[in-house]
């Protein structure tokens, strides 16, 4: 009796299952998935770490917010600083426009209205940083003088009272007043003086006020 020799099946031979490479895959991108979220994990707890000393430094949870209260602390700054500086100017002028009134008034002596005359230099007079008052580059005392000396009918009287009227033309109006200013008005002086100098009565009238 002849023993039966038993060869095995090439079907019995095992091969890799088809599915392997898709477990693979997905064992990767769960393992990628899960570092992401653990990183975004970390960056949150970052953040929110940030936020919290943020809002514990200065009060405000976001940097924006913080810009924002800084610009808005900027321009208020700012504001103040305009509105000191412009104080300060009107101060400067106040204090300016003082000091040349107080100057014109004292070389203004001799001026029967010496308010006038300021009013009539006020517009050239300027003051330096030392405190030095000069009208139209001149000293006050000096261009007071030139004006009263060009307007004489602006001085006060220097003669003897009774003398009489002088006669137009003769250089004699500072020892007279103006009859066209308010206190010294006169209708007999202003017409003689019209009659006899009717340039001298225009430059009486306007330092009067009349137009």
């Amino acid at each position: 009796m002849q023993d039966t020799e038993h060869t095995e099946s090439p079907a019995a031979t095992e091969t890799p299952g088809v599915d392997a490479p898709a477990s693979a895959t997905q064992e990767t991108e769960a393992l990628d998935g899960g570092i992401e979220e653990r990183i975004r994990e970390a960056l949150d707890a970052r953040e929110m770490e940030f936020t919290a000393r943020l809002e514990a430094a200065t009060g405000h949870r976001t940097l924006e917010s913080l810009q924002e209260a800084q610009q808005q602390k900027a321009a208020e700054y700012q504001e103040r600083l305009d509105a000191a500086h412009r104080e300060a100017a009107e101060q400067r002028g106040r204090y300016e426009q003082a000091a040349i009134k107080a100057a014109v008034l004292a070389a203004a002596g001799e001026a029967i209205k010496p308010e006038m005359v300021f009013d009539m230099l006020a517009g050239k007079a300027a003051i330096a940083a030392d405190g030095t008052v000069t009208v139209g580059g001149k000293p006050a005392q000096e261009a007071v003088k030139a004006l009263l000396d060009e307007n004489p009918f602006l001085a006060k009287p220097n003669g003897p009272p009774g003398g009489g009227a002088p006669q137009m033309g003769s250089g004699n109006f500072a020892m007279h007043a103006n009859p066209w200013l308010s206190g010294q008005f006169n209708l007999t002086e202003q017409s003689r003086i019209a009659r006899q100098d009717p340039v001298l009565a225009s430059r009486m009238k306007a330092a009067a006020g009349f137009q």
